[in-house]
């Protein structure tokens, strides 16, 4: 992930969007991440945010993260990145 992109997550103009469970996010998570359960994502759910909104997803290995990406596309989100698993984050996004 990029400065760029790093530095528009921290300033609320990239979605951060955590699609592991309530337990796993509640466990362990980014200060940055909203968090949206990518089996709510594949039953319809979505971010409160503009379709034009960056959404940079990821989950505990990038699996899920890839499933939510796809749905989200599916749904007009036109800028969706799976950065992967929650590890994967840079470490200034983590706790």
């Amino acid at each position: 992930m990029d400065d760029t992109t790093i530095q528009a997550i921290k300033n609320h103009k990239t979605l951060l969007l955590d699609v592991r469970s309530a337990a796993e996010f509640a466990s362990q998570k980014s200060p940055y991440a909203s968090n949206l359960d990518v089996q709510d994502i594949a039953r319809g759910a979505v971010p409160n945010v503009d379709t034009s909104t960056p959404i940079v997803v990821f989950c505990r290995s990038g699996s899920r993260a890839e499933l939510a990406k796809q749905v989200l596309t599916q749904k007009g989100f036109a800028h969706v990145i799976n950065a992967g698993g929650y590890t994967d984050l840079p470490p200034e996004l983590r706790d």
